[in-house]
């Protein structure tokens, strides 16, 4: 978990009203992050907590970030990678880093 890739966080956009698509995602801040697959022993002690977790991912920390929101992984290619977070951690509550445990 070396590498630093761009990325956005972005947020469910409130419902105003039944009309409206509840999974239409909007914009929350631009970040950095760092991924890492979750394999072996990791995976199956972090899907014993969150059932789909496939990876962690570590970015600085923000306040405000929870389990409504997901990463946005920016690529040179057209499709780009999503990761929905089931939980975040401050990591050693430094409020350094977060750690994201996440579903792809």
């Amino acid at each position: 978990m070396d590498r630093w890739h761009p990325a956005q966080l972005e947020q469910r956009k409130p419902v105003e009203d039944f009309t409206e698509d509840p999974e239409e995602w909007v914009f929350y801040e631009d970040t950095a992050v760092q991924i890492k697959p979750l394999q072996g022993r990791e995976l199956v002690n972090a899907q014993q907590a969150h059932e789909k977790v496939t990876h962690t991912a570590r970015i600085r920390f923000q306040p405000g970030i929870n389990s409504d929101m997901r990463l946005k992984l920016l690529s040179d290619e057209e499709n780009d990678r999503i990761l929905n977070i089931a939980a975040a951690i401050n990591e050693g509550e430094m409020n350094r880093y977060v750690i994201l445990m996440c579903s792809e």
